[in-house]
């Protein structure tokens, strides 16, 4: 077994204290020291800087530097490194103040054999070592507390978001939609002409507050459909259904729209089962087929069509509108986000329909995207998952 290798910076100005400590060192057999002698306090810390050592072996009195003053430039120089301190005098309360001051031990030159001196610099590397091992574990348990306490605070600012969320959520459904509703009701009536006949003037206006009035209750029925679906206070029933009867009931519900917007819609079903929420499918295919009317040009086509591809359905809505930029394909399915900010009140959308199609595709396990060409067109692509009668 190889003994190990101690490397010890001896500090002494007296080059008979010097001799007297290395030849002490020389006797012993379990451990090899290796001494390097300097005499002055600044030849130290120069040392310091270009050798490593495990020990310092520190003299008190040096002609560059007197008493206890040694100590804190040497531990500024080299924090870790354990220091054995050397003095003639045999003075308890000077042995205490350099422990205090940061020395790991304290030897009476006239009192060192080797046992002594072997024993004291092994048990300072030690308890420097346990030392730095304590200040490192305090270290990272520092860490660790500041981490969970942000962790928890993280955690409290996201608690006071969803109570605030409620809140909102709780004005949107009965502080607001209510009334709304109500209001939305009244406006109908007014515009069928069951109260009285309006100047047309007066008409028009009333034709623009039900238009208006339409994209509120629109927005605040989305609003409350997201909320519920990212909450998981929605109920996803799924069964066995056939693709095609769903997209008879989309297209059955979307045809005065795209009467009135003068859009043809071309269909291709084919009857193929799939495990699914029937009325969330509608509303997808609804969705889809809203916005490739409302922003295709009169006269263009809008294609509905369903295949059946391995374990999955794939359902596809083509429009021959305007187009999605490249760098817009994916944010059009985040919330509130639209190709162009006046769509919400020229095209009467309120920028969560494909966010709650998204969120709907992902509770049935598909995926949703779009493809699209600048003045050419987009279509939109959702997957759901095939029945499986096995």
């Amino acid at each position: 077994m190889v003994a190990s290798l101690v490397k010890i910076l001896l500090i002494e100005d007296s080059l008979a204290e010097a001799r007297f400590l290395q030849e002490v060192l020389n006797g012993a057999k379990l451990e090899q020291f290796s001494l390097v002698h300097v005499k002055r306090l600044g030849e130290a810390l120069n040392q310091l800087q270009q050798d490593d050592f495990d020990v310092i072996l520190l003299d008190l009195t040096l002609p560059d530097s007197q008493g206890l003053q040694s100590l804190h430039p040497l531990i500024q120089c080299a924090p870790s490194l354990p220091i054995v301190v050397l003095t003639n005098t045999n003075d308890d309360q000077l042995a205490i103040e350099s422990l205090r001051k940061g020395a790991q031990d304290y030897l009476v030159k006239r009192q060192v054999n080797l046992e002594l001196l072997v024993r004291s610099l092994r048990y300072a590397i030690e308890r420097k070592q346990i030392s730095e091992a304590l200040r490192e574990a305090n270290e990272t348990l520092e860490i660790r507390v500041a981490e969970r306490t942000a962790q928890l605070t993280k955690a409290h600012e996201l608690l006071e978001v969803e109570r605030m969320k409620d809140e909102f959520i709780s004005i949107v459904s009965h502080e607001l939609r209510t009334p709304l509703t109500s209001i939305h009701a009244s406006l109908r009536l007014l515009s069928t002409g069951q109260v009285g006949q309006l100047s047309e003037q007066g008409q028009q206006i009333l034709d623009i507050a039900v238009t208006n009035t339409d994209r509120l209750v629109r927005l605040a029925n989305d609003i409350l459909d997201l909320e519920r679906i990212e909450s998981g206070k929605s109920v996803t029933i799924q069964k066995t259904c056939d693709a095609a009867e769903l997209i008879v009931q989309a297209v059955e519900t979307m045809k005065a729209m795209a009467a009135k917007h003068r859009v043809t819609l071309s269909v291709t079903t084919a009857s193929i089962s799939i495990w699914a929420d029937p009325d969330k499918v509608v509303q997808i295919l609804t969705n889809l087929l809203s916005n490739g009317i409302k922003f295709s040009p009169p006269q263009s086509k809008v294609w509905l069509a369903v295949e059946a591809k391995g374990k999955e359905v794939l359902f596809t809505v083509k429009d021959q509108g305007r187009g999605i930029p490249a760098e817009k394909l994916e944010s059009v399915f985040e919330r509130f986000q639209q190709v162009d900010v006046s769509d919400s009140r020229s095209k009467g959308g309120t920028g969560l329909g494909l966010a709650i199609c998204r969120k709907i595709v992902q509770e049935h396990g598909g995926c949703i995207w779009v493809e699209s060409e600048l003045a050419q067109g987009s279509t939109f692509y959702f997957t759901l998952p095939r029945f499986n009668e096995q």
